[in-house]
């Protein structure tokens, strides 16, 4: 009989998207132990979301803290009070549109996972494969302390982004009924294990980089990594399991999601930040399970797609890459052309980009993308270490309007150090993208190994430790053993609350008023122009007013206003325009920063009005590309 292998993502994963996880790994198994084992991806959360009701189940996975304290009292009944005051804590501020009563959600959800036979699957199993990432610690930890009392001889291997290094050795030492872990990228290492059992269930693992596991003296033991070298040898992810048990669901329709797919693994940006930890994004910790930056041919990401398209008739996809290989940007979206297929894509992606890749992206299909803007001033951009400027940011978040594509980007608030400065900078910047769509308010945590955690002195942070929200998840014995993703600490943090309060207000403003503009011109930008080929008119467009603003610009200002559509440098205008003295070109851009149609930062200037006519959304020739204005 062939080693059986279960794959297992629980809950709260989106339930409308299949784990790509499971999905790769049972590929990457099947691929290289063909006949020698039986794999298969089990996605308990699909049943779980059948059984709260889709709404209410994506709400919850939506809100982590809320997601990990539903699985709390089931791992550990006595801490059930302190979840529930956790709950509170955290819906309130949320506004939930139905109770969280944990203990009958919690009740409701192992009866769930009961009627879902799921504990006599894998009871079949040789061994079991938990994939642990956002939100599913505590799920993942009473899937195994419920597997091994109805199972002890099955092994258990947990791997993901919560339990890489530390997190994960800690979490053997609190958990003994965890067998062995992952540490990093997954597929080299599990098919390493695989091989072992194979060969003997009590094989020394010595000599298998990216392993944790036990000697026989109950030693945790193991280290190091071990990626796949080339990510165009990977086969295309195996969805076929999850698609099977949302067909059993009430609503199969209401689950056809947005697939994941992925063209890269890292980010380009983050550069050996556990050496450097200066040459990254200073809060980000996404990027703990790779090592390096690695990215798939354009020609092979395209195949991945062709063939999920055709095997799983989908066309939402969304980009799981920290971000996209900007080499490869505008090469990977001109195949996606090519398939000529109505596609509907989420991409991450890191600033600058120009006209003509947002071009090439929103052709291929992108209609939703998170931009790393994080911030608004470049002083603050500096102390992040994001390698961008507040100009830049802002002509990504104008490219997103004049193309039609959703902007799901963070505005980062309270980043340690910040100061009255960086406030107003951002203060200063967030009136003039009023005409643009809002970012979403997020207050900075510090995340286990983030280059912040890692240099905590340069950022007057101290007392770093578990978040104390977890006390509310774990017992406190439990608890003092695990290093867990999301940490406390002491430093400015009341500060920064008092700083950023403006900030906070504003964003909220922002959201408000934006909706009220777009319910009543939804086919129109707030700020836009038609172009009269001598001559402009810029139209701001706001609700509260009866009628909109109306600018005419003629001749060289609407040559000018034009060519600083993309971000101009005063000197580089001047060298377009050398007919017109340095004095007076200066007195009309900043006539034109002084009314809001243009935005001036870093020594340069950017026109905030979009083009009204959809026709030139798709030209290929860019403005100015060589000929001179007089």
């Amino acid at each position: 009989m062939p080693f059986r292998v279960a794959l297992v993502s629980m809950p709260w994963p989106l339930a409308d998207r299949p784990s790509i996880q499971l999905a790769t790994l049972q590929a990457y198994l099947g691929k290289h132990l063909a006949g020698a084992v039986t794999v298969r991806a089990f996605h308990p959360y699909v049943h779980i979301a059948a059984s709260l009701g889709f709404s209410a189940y994506q709400k919850i996975a939506e809100h982590s803290w809320v997601a990990e304290a539903l699985y709390a009292p089931l791992l550990f009944p006595e801490q059930l009070a302190e979840a529930q005051k956790l709950v509170q804590r955290v819906s309130g501020k949320r506004k939930f549109p139905f109770p969280l009563d944990l203990a009958a959600l919690s009740r409701r959800i192992q009866t769930a996972h009961e009627q879902s036979q799921l504990f006599e699957q894998l009871a079949e199993a040789d061994l079991v494969g938990i994939s642990v990432c956002l939100a599913q610690l505590t799920s993942s930890l009473f899937l195994v302390r419920e597997l091994k009392r109805k199972v002890p001889a099955v092994r258990v291997v947990l791997g993901g982004s919560a339990v890489c290094e530390s997190m994960g050795r800690t979490l053997m030492d609190a958990f003994p009924d965890i067998d062995y872990i992952v540490n990093g990228e997954g597929e080299n290492p599990l098919l390493a294990l695989v091989r072992a059992l194979l060969e003997s269930p009590d094989r020394n693992l010595k000599g298998i980089p990216g392993l944790f596991w036990r000697t026989p003296t109950k030693e945790i033991v193991g280290a190091g990594k071990n990626q796949v070298k080339r990510l165009d040898d990977l086969p295309v992810p195996t969805y076929e399991d999850y698609f099977a048990e949302v067909g059993e669901t009430p609503w199969p329709g209401t689950l056809l999601g947005q697939v994941p797919v992925e063209s890269s693994r890292g980010c380009y940006w983050h550069r050996a930040c556990s050496d450097h930890p200066g040459h990254a994004c200073q809060f980000c910790n996404l990027n703990l399970q790779w090592k390096g930056y690695r990215f798939k041919s354009p020609e092979r990401v395209v195949q991945e797609l062709e063939h999920l398209i055709q095997k799983h008739k989908v066309l939402r996809f969304f980009f799981v890459d920290n971000t996209l290989s900007p080499a490869n940007l505008r090469g990977l979206f001109r195949h996606i052309q090519a398939l000529d297929c109505s596609l509907d894509l989420f991409v991450e992606l890191r600033a600058p980009l120009t006209r003509r890749e947002f071009q090439e992206l929103r052709l291929a299909g992108v209609r939703q993308v998170q931009i790393g803007v994080e911030a608004l001033g470049s002083r603050l951009l500096a102390k992040m270490h994001k390698g961008t400027t507040a100009i830049e940011n802002i002509e990504m978040m104008k490219r997103c309007e004049e193309f039609g594509i959703r902007n799901l980007s963070n505005l980062l608030m309270e980043f340690p150090g910040s100061d009255e400065e960086d406030v107003r900078e951002t203060l200063v910047a967030l009136e003039f993208v009023q005409c643009y769509q809002p970012l979403r308010p997020v207050v900075f945590w510090l995340g286990e190994a983030s280059p912040v955690h890692m240099q905590p002195k340069v950022y007057g942070l101290s007392g770093i430790r578990n978040h104390h929200w977890y006390q509310a998840l774990f017992p406190g014995e439990i608890l003092d053993k695990l290093c867990l993703m999301q940490k406390s600490y002491q430093g400015d943090r009341a500060l920064q609350r008092k700083l950023w309060r403006p900030v906070r207000e504003h964003l909220k403003r922002w959201q408000q008023v934006y909706a009220a503009n777009r319910k009543k011109y939804p086919d129109r930008p707030l700020l836009g122009y038609s172009d009269g080929g001598t001559f402009l008119v810029i139209r701001r467009r706001r609700a509260e007013q009866d009628q909109h603003q109306a600018y005419r610009l003629a001749g060289s200002s609407r040559d000018i206003y034009l060519y600083c559509d993309t971000r101009r440098r005063l000197h580089d205008i001047g060298k377009q325009f050398p007919r017109i003295k340095t004095q007076n070109l200066l007195d009309f851009l900043e006539d034109l920063v002084f009314k809001g149609l243009m935005y001036k930062g870093d020594d340069a200037y950017l026109s905030l009005a979009v083009n009204e006519d959809f026709r030139h959304l798709f030209l290929v020739q860019e403005r100015f590309s060589h000929k001179k204005i007089s």
